[in-house]
């Protein structure tokens, strides 16, 4: 759910869901969603901009095994 609604532009609602669903994903563990959640966090796409969050969860992805 979160490609596809990163995938389907930059509307205010997509950035939510696909914050919401990378969030949840990542809370699970997903490699992929702690990435992107990162991204999200140092962009503020979708989220509140927060570059400690971003750190966090890209430091997270890489230790994890993410390029």
């Amino acid at each position: 759910m979160a490609e596809f609604a990163h995938a389907q532009g930059k509307s205010d609602e997509n950035k939510l869901k696909a914050a919401k669903y990378y969030k949840m994903s990542a809370d699970q563990g997903c490699l992929i969603g702690i990435h992107w959640i990162g991204v999200f966090y140092m962009e503020g796409y979708g989220v509140a901009l927060n570059n400690d969050l971003a750190e966090e969860n890209l430091i997270k992805a890489a230790k994890l095994g993410n390029a």
